[in-house]
Order: structure tokens, then sequence, then C-alpha cells
């Protein structure tokens, strides 16, 4: 019997034994797509319960001439975590949710950004949406003229310590930058989408900033954006698991990437 007749279930059993680059080529044939897309999103969830994780570190830098004619400069750096969230059937992408590390820090990661902080408020009890599970949204206020550079790393937590076992930033070609000048249109919220690098996307909203934060120092920003959420090929990440992991314990132990 062809294997495209087998019933799903014995797909499954039969996918389940094989490395997540066959199952992800698997997944091109329509009638295997489902089977394989399920086991997709199994192995990026089992990635994310051994510690895998991405992070996107901002850098916003903006130099100024103040009233009295000397220069001043700006540079606050933050990093938000990014964690495996659903996968397509149909493109095979992917896409992870966005969080900012919060004041408890992930591993050893803790954000170091006054200016960004005080321009980011907690939120009150209740007002996340309803979500109390769920983080709270932060955004990154930019002012005019300055530049936001986005870099793309990879970490793995130690799943019984908590602790930071490995930080690696992806090469230079994994880097964008968001320009804020004159032709950045900051009048109205709309959505973006920026690459960074072969095979991955970052969605965020870029929306003006309320009156009543354009007026505070040192930033002064004129827009802030929000990062929605990041999108990667399937077969990237199972790539970069391969070439991050630890050649050692785990790759005896979890060899299926």
């Amino acid at each position: 019997m062809p294997l495209v007749d087998l019933p799903s279930e014995l797909h499954y059993e039969i996918f389940r034994h094989l490395p997540s680059v066959d199952v992800t080529r698997l997944a091109t044939i329509p009638c295997l797509n489902g089977v394989a897309t399920l086991l997709i999103a199994e192995r990026a969830h089992r990635s994310m319960k051994l510690g895998w994780r991405l992070i996107i570190g901002t850098v916003t830098r903006r130099v100024r001439i103040n009233e009295d004619g000397h220069e001043e400069a700006y540079e606050e750096d933050v990093e938000f975590l990014c964690e495996f969230a659903r996968a397509d059937p149909r493109t095979l992408q992917l896409h992870f949710a966005i969080s900012a590390i919060d004041d408890d820090g992930f591993c050893s990661l803790v954000n170091n950004a006054p200016v960004q902080s005080a321009l980011n408020p907690a939120p009150a009890t209740g007002d996340n949406d309803g979500r109390d599970d769920q983080p709270p949204t932060m955004r990154v206020y930019l002012p005019a003229r300055s530049t936001t550079t986005f870099q793309v790393s990879i970490i793995k937590e130690e799943a019984n310590t908590k602790l930071l076992a490995y930080a690696m930033p992806l090469p230079d070609s994994f880097h964008a930058m968001l320009d804020m000048n004159d032709d950045v249109d900051t009048t109205a919220t709309h959505r973006a989408t920026l690459p960074l690098g072969n095979n991955v996307l970052l969605h965020y909203e870029l929306a003006p900033c309320p009156d009543d934060k354009r007026t505070q120092a040192p930033l002064f920003p004129i827009a802030s954006i929000h990062l929605q959420n990041l999108q990667v090929a399937a077969a990237w990440w199972w790539e970069e698991l391969q070439q991050h992991h630890d050649l050692t314990s785990y790759f005896v132990e979890h060899s299926f990437w």
C-alpha cells in the first residue's frame, strides 16, 4: 500500500521517528501536510521545553544639539524574548510570540533601560486584555532622526537550573535598521515587516507618540513600535538547533532535529 493511502494515525507513528528536516519536506505533500505540520509544531514546542529561544536586541541611538549648542547623545537597548506560538501549515513558517524581558528577567538576562521603562508604565491590574498570564506589552519609543538596530541571537536555558547555558548572536546578516527620518509616516498607526536576514521576518506596529510623551526628556519621542511576532522558516529553525546545540550530551539525547 502506498504511503499516502495509509491512515493518518500510521503517518504520525512513522513520521515521529524521522528528523525534523525530513518531516518538513513531507509537509510539502498536500495529503501529508496535516500530520507533518502537527509534528513540526510538537518539535518546536519541545525545543522551547528544552530551553531554546530567540532573542531580539533593539538598540535605539540619537544625537541632538540642545539649546546651549552642546551635543546630547542617547543610546539604550531593550531585549525581547521570542517563544514558539504556532506553525503555519500553508507556508511551513514558525511564528514566535514576542515579549519584553520583564523586571524578573529571563535566566540571567535583565533589561536595563530606564528611559524606555519610564515611558512604559506598569499596567494597572486587569488592563492586560484580561489575560493575567500574559506579559505586559512594551513599546520601544523612537525620537526623531534616530536609528534603531535589531539583532537576533539564539540562547538556551538550562532546563533544571533555569540559568543561561548558551548565548550566541547570529551573523550580521540577521541584522536590520529602522531609520526615523523625515520620510517615515508618524501620523497614523500602521503595520510593517522588517526582514532580519534570510528566512526571518519581524512583524511590528508603528504608532504616533501621544502628545504627553513627546515632551519627555531626554528622548522626546515622536513614535513607538510594538514588536508583534517573529516569523522563521521551519527548516531554518532545525538547522539553527543542529548548529548550536551541545554536541555531547544534547546531541546524543535529542538527535531528531
